[in-house]
């Protein structure tokens, strides 16, 4: 007997439009209003199994190869390689009778038939998460062992109608209620198949495989600011700061107490997406031998730490927090030379690692700067985000952060990175400069925020 089980989760405003005259007088607008745009998105990424935003895609071109690495109909392209192909009647949508859905502005709709399949062959486990919107008429998801419905009905779940949310502050469109689905699932999976009425159901952020393929946001424990930990991005991306703050949290993954203490030596990573579009020279920052509380000062900063921080204006600097006590350069704002901070799609990773006496610091494998164990001071770590601006819900233009993996190496000796001379050079030179230099921002031409 099949376990007929639909988890819902995140409710979220959004909107689409399709359909014709006849069909809206009976029924309400349909997701596509007949509009040709050639609109394209942007891809925010997320932790977990093969994610599908249909951003990259134009206007109404057929979804096919576009997740296999190959082209959609119109040749947008090449896409993401998650070995993922979709049946002919998936379209993407960048506008229409919707608004608000998770990542905007693409959705995915099928205008003809009964249904859309998306095949995998090469399988996925454990379970599948989207969000959806049917206004008017509900729909069905179903899982299958084999590739275009074939095979064992792994899952069956109900999409039931999404009524349309009041407006404003819902948003436009009368397919303004998204909800998210996680359908857990027993085997493995090679097509998903997505049904309802043509053009009256839409799907966005299509996630294949379960929670455990990603970082397990749970490992993040709130300090300042908001902090997902849900099925959707696993980070900080929405705030609603108005004044320089230092949005933070506490990884809890392993244990903090049982990192540097007693250790030979080890290896602390954390690996993030970062989206800087409004203030390039704030600061993201890898909190090291930290204590939270009590936070200091208008920016609730950190009681202690060793803050690694890097900008989206390609530089890093390295201050120690000591409490009411003014922070202290340990390495004023530095150019990076050798590696640069990473746009998104494309992840960062900022690396700590502990030789039993001396601490290097690096960003996408190259080392910046070695220091002392004389300023280590507790035992937390974590990750913290500067911003001043509240965000809009836009991904496109908002700042954002996503945490992808955070890892650690105990035990054992460790040799030191070393530090290019180029880099060391480099250090120096910003070292000479006068002041201590602004801890939560990097020197810019303009400003800063």
């Amino acid at each position: 007997m099949l376990n007929m089980r639909l988890v819902l989760a995140c409710l979220v405003v959004s909107g689409v439009q399709f359909s014709s005259e006849t069909q809206a007088q009976r029924l309400g607008s349909g997701l596509w209003n007949g509009e040709r745009s050639e609109v394209r998105g942007v891809h925010v990424p997320r932790g977990g199994g093969p994610f599908l935003d249909f951003e990259g895609l134009a206007h109404l071109e057929t979804v096919v190869g576009y997740y296999n690495g190959g082209l959609g109909g119109f040749g947008s392209g090449p896409g993401p390689a998650f070995g993922v192909n979709f049946g002919p009647s998936a379209i993407a949508l960048t506008e229409g009778n919707y608004s608000g859905n998770p990542s905007p502005p693409s959705v995915v709709i099928w205008l003809s038939g009964p249904n859309l399949f998306l095949n995998r062959s090469a399988g996925f486990e454990g379970q599948i998460s989207f969000y959806y919107s049917a206004a008017s008429l509900s729909g069905t998801v179903t899982i299958h062992s084999d590739v275009d419905g074939g095979g064992t009905l792994l899952e069956t779940v109900e999409l039931p109608v999404t009524p349309t949310l009041p407006s404003p502050p819902a948003g436009t469109g009368y397919y303004n209620n998204w909800v998210q689905v996680v359908v857990p699932f027993s085997g493995v999976a090679r097509s998903v198949g997505f049904a309802g009425t043509a053009n009256y159901i839409g799907f966005d952020d299509i996630v294949l495989g379960a929670e455990g393929g990603g970082f397990n946001c749970e490992a993040l424990i709130e300090v300042v600011g908001e902090w997902n930990d849900d099925l959707g991005p696993c980070g900080n991306i929405t705030s609603n700061a108005s004044a320089p703050r230092y949005e933070s949290a506490l990884l809890d993954e392993p244990e903090p107490e049982a990192l540097p203490r007693g250790a030979a030596g080890y290896t602390y990573a954390l690996d993030f997406v970062q989206n800087r579009v409004q203030e390039a020279s704030a600061a993201t920052t890898l909190m090291v031998h930290g204590a939270p509380l009590p936070l200091q000062g208008p920016a609730q900063v950190w009681n202690r730490m060793l803050a690694f921080n890097i900008s989206g204006n390609g530089r890093y600097s390295i201050y120690r927090h000591n409490g009411t006590a003014r922070p202290v350069a340990v390495q004023k704002w530095a150019t990076i030379v050798g590696a640069s901070v990473a746009p998104p799609p494309a992840s960062n990773r900022l690396e700590v690692v502990f030789d039993g006496s001396q601490l290097t610091f690096v960003l996408n494998g190259v080392p910046l700067r070695t220091v002392p164990t004389a300023f280590a001071m507790d035992d937390q770590f974590g990750i913290g985000f500067v911003r001043s601006r509240a965000t809009t819900g836009n991904p496109a233009t908002d700042d954002w952060l996503e945490v992808e993996a955070a890892q650690v190496e105990v035990g054992g000796a460790r040799a030191l990175p070393v530090i290019s001379a180029a880099q060391a050079a480099e250090n120096a030179r910003a070292n000479a400069q006068p002041g201590n230099g602004d801890p939560l921002y990097a020197p810019t031409t303009g400003s800063r925020r």
